[in-house]
């Protein structure tokens, strides 16, 4: 497990098990003693459970930050120009046979 800085990607901790059967949450105490007041935890999918999450999130309201910061955070795709042309030539396609 290892904790960076998100900007510059600096190793703030680390921590290693040789146990076969540990997972992320192993170290869930650990990553709770080095998280500052107010920080930003960014996920795998595969590290998220809610029950766990939920647990870091207790203190701040997160879904307000991050329904302020989604273009900042890229949460919210841009439709890229292919997908308006795709959609520009369905709608031809389509749009004429009816």
């Amino acid at each position: 497990m290892m904790v960076v800085e998100a900007f510059n990607h600096r190793p703030v901790a680390t921590w290693y098990t040789d146990q076969a059967t540990a997972n992320d949450k192993t170290w869930s105490d650990d990553l709770l003693a080095r998280l500052p007041v107010g920080g930003l935890l960014i996920f795998d999918l595969g590290f998220f459970d809610f029950i766990w999450f939920d647990a870091f999130t207790k203190s701040t309201d997160v879904v307000s930050y991050l329904v302020d910061h989604y273009k900042l955070l890229g949460l919210v795709k841009t439709e890229r120009k292919r997908h308006r042309d795709n959609a520009a030539r369905s709608q031809e396609i389509w749009a004429s046979s009816g």
